[in-house]
């Protein structure tokens, strides 16, 4: 084999590049120098390499590439050629080599995917040449150098897991099962699981794997005390039982570090009386989500778990659903409903330090929907055909303040929006909203809409904008009349969501859903009466602001838009098996984040994750998934989705 290389500036800059050489026995290389002065003596050079040798170990035909730096002692007036040659033959013919500091160069070498399995060693060996290095009738004094090798190939596994290592924080009382996804390429054939430190609990029979592979669950040993757990799962290969010799490649390893924690970690609460309460739909009127707090994930801990005694239809899987929870004084409060919010539903005011059940209300009626709070009063409505009312509990004790009737169709609604001492709500009959005084819930005025559910307006201290499918409307706060109508489009059956206000004349929406195919995400500039700036993807869940910057699921991807234009800043998927991990059940409460000032806090299917906001990394993941909601305590909330005859909670996680 032979590789032919140009080298440049070896001692006084310029440029590198490379080029395919002859297949055969050796590779070369050409490259031009400039600067220095060379010596009249025949004095030889010196190349030293780093690392000195190369060595790599890897399984047959999953090398990967390899760099070394070579240096020269001094530099060298004329060009200089350099020739690699390789005389057994174990590089690719495309060695790229790129100029480094002074006198150094960096080359990339490539060890060939089909060495076979064994021992490969030898040398490289390097000729500086001032001519042509394919015959090198004219070295550099010192040349040739020798680059040693040795490449160590082993068998394949006999195996694939996925993941191929576990790494995860559990808590005692809830202890997970980690699903080991395994793959044998000549299945089929029969896996034993071996667990020497002895955290899993697992079965000593061998499980055949066949062509299709297998999922298997590993379940820790129960009794385990807090502490750090660390080990390999041992897969242990045979082409059958019993297993008389295992296959080539067996035992696949699949390491594993576990903080197990205890249950309950009741720090002391301290209260930032700079934060608001997380009151309404992602925190505040104008929907942002946005918590101006600076956050160590080094310090999350989980603080309690609370499991809902929703009675109803248990045994199905859109039941006993959490709706998204807000907080007032040191309490939090749940609403546990049916599907949708339908069927009968009980509100729980839990206290934030324990989880402990300050009080509960039941309504009997078709729906109840999420709740908001403000000035130590719950404010929510329930809607159907002849029972809907906004109603107002004392936020201490659960006493009825008033509960007000108004017109509706069975619709869903999301958390009404509380500002400037108004409760504003989706309603009418054949749609609209209606404005509530929040101390004796008057009805204030209604205003005629589209008759669409799962909706709440954004609202600052001039309008309440409503996105339909006319567009975005503007309300005004003063009498409920209709000040502008921006038009963008059409709209599903279900608008399920609020615009999301972004500074001084600027309204966020998400328009359509990405089930029906391309959707946008919508900057509206109220000023100007106009569309900003449009964005088109698979948008899902819940976005959030703050800083200048829009953060968004996209697909199988959060992005972090700019504000200005909808452009890019940067995005970050989850590693998960999962093939739409940001994917939510139509029953389900969507997805959300909450932004602090450092940090990104998302959830998926199966997972919690905090994001840096400089480094755009993971820095802590919770396996647990749901609505989220950050109270002035620091705690943060997520509200678990029940599984098929389980029960949807709340999961407390003191963030310092």
């Amino acid at each position: 084999m032979a590789l032919a290389m140009v080298l440049t500036a070896c001692g006084g800059g310029g440029s590198s590049g490379s080029a395919g050489g002859t297949s055969g026995g050796n590779s070369s290389g050409a490259g031009s120098t400039g600067g220095g002065t060379g010596s009249t003596t025949p004095v030889d050079y010196k190349l030293s390499f780093s690392p000195a040798s190369l060595s790599a170990t890897y399984s047959e035909g999953s090398a990967q590439p390899l760099t070394v730096t070579a240096t020269l002692d001094r530099a060298v007036s004329q060009t200089v050629n350099v020739a690699v040659v390789d005389s057994i033959g174990v590089i690719e013919p495309n060695v790229q080599l790129t100029p480094g500091t002074g006198l150094s160069y960096q080359a990339t070498l490539q060890p060939k995917a089909s060495l076979s399995v064994g021992e490969h060693s030898g040398s490289l060996q390097v000729k500086l040449c001032l001519d042509n290095p394919q015959t090198c009738a004219s070295p550099l004094p010192g040349s040739p150098f020798l680059l040693p090798y040795k490449f160590t190939v082993t068998a394949p596994p006999a195996a694939s897991a996925n993941p191929a290592q576990v790494s995860a924080v559990v808590y005692q009382d809830d202890m997970l099962a980690f699903n080991l996804a395994i793959s044998v390429p000549n299945a089929p054939a029969v896996v034993t699981f071996v667990d020497k430190a002895g955290t899993f609990q697992l079965n000593a029979d061998p499980v055949r794997v066949t062509s299709q592979g297998l999922t298997s669950s590993l379940q820790m040993k129960a009794g385990l005390t807090p502490g750090s757990y660390t080990g390999q799962i041992e897969l242990h290969v045979c082409k059958s039982q019993p297993c008389s010799q295992e296959m080539e490649g067996s035992p696949v390893l699949v390491p594993y570090s576990i903080a197990l924690k205890s249950p309950i970690n009741l720090s002391p609460l301290t209260r930032s009386a700079s934060l608001a309460e997380w009151a309404q739909h992602q925190a505040n009127a104008a929907h942002t989500g946005y918590v101006p707090l600076t956050l160590d994930a080094r310090k999350f801990n989980r603080r309690w778990n609370w499991v809902s005694t929703y009675p109803e239809r248990l045994a199905t899987n859109a039941s006993g659903i959490v709706q998204p929870i807000v907080t007032a004084n040191d309490m939090l409060y749940a609403l546990v409903s049916g599907e949708s919010g339908s069927g009968n539903a009980t509100l729980f005011a839990l206290a934030e330090n324990d989880g402990s059940l300050r009080w509960q209300k039941a309504f009997m009626t078709h729906g109840m929907n999420p709740p908001s709070t403000d000035s130590g009063s719950v404010y929510m409505a329930t809607s159907g055909h002849s029972s809907t009312f906004m109603w107002g509990l004392d936020a201490s004790t659960g006493a009825q303040k008033f509960s007000t009737p108004f017109d509706s169709q069975w619709d869903t609604y999301m958390a009404p929006t509380i500002a400037n001492g108004k409760v504003y709500s989706d309603g009418g009959y054949y749609g609209g909203m209606y404005s509530f005084n929040a101390a004796g819930g008057t009805k204030e005025w209604g205003v005629g809409l589209s008759q669409y559910d799962r909706w709440t307006p954004a609202v600052d201290g001039s309008y309440a904008y409503v996105f339909m499918p006319a567009g975005l409307t503007g309300i005004k706060l003063s009498d409920g009349s209709k000040a502008f109508v921006i038009p963008a489009g059409t709209q599903g059956s279900d608008v399920n969501g609020a615009p999301m206000l972004i500074g001084a004349g600027n309204v966020v929406i998400m328009k359509g859903f990405k089930e029906n195919g391309p959707n946008q995400l919508v900057n509206f500039d109220t000023a100007a009466r106009n569309v900003k700036w449009s964005v088109t993807g698979s948008f899902t869940g819940t976005p959030a602001y703050a800083k200048d910057v829009i953060y968004a699921i996209n697909g199988l991807q959060v992005e972090a838009r700019s504000s200005v234009d909808g452009s890019l800043l940067w995005a970050w998927a989850p590693e998960e098996t999962s093939t739409d991990p940001f994917k939510a059940s139509d029953w389900q409460p969507k997805l959300n984040f909450i932004v602090t000032d450092n940090l990104l806090f998302v959830s998926t299917n199966s997972k919690v994750y905090a994001l840096d906001l400089a480094t755009h990394k993971t820095v802590w993941a919770l396996s647990k998934a749901g609505n989220l909601a950050l109270s002035p305590n620091a705690v943060l909330y997520i509200t678990s989705v029940p599984t098929n005859g389980g029960r949807g909670g709340v999961y407390a996680v003191n963030l310092r």
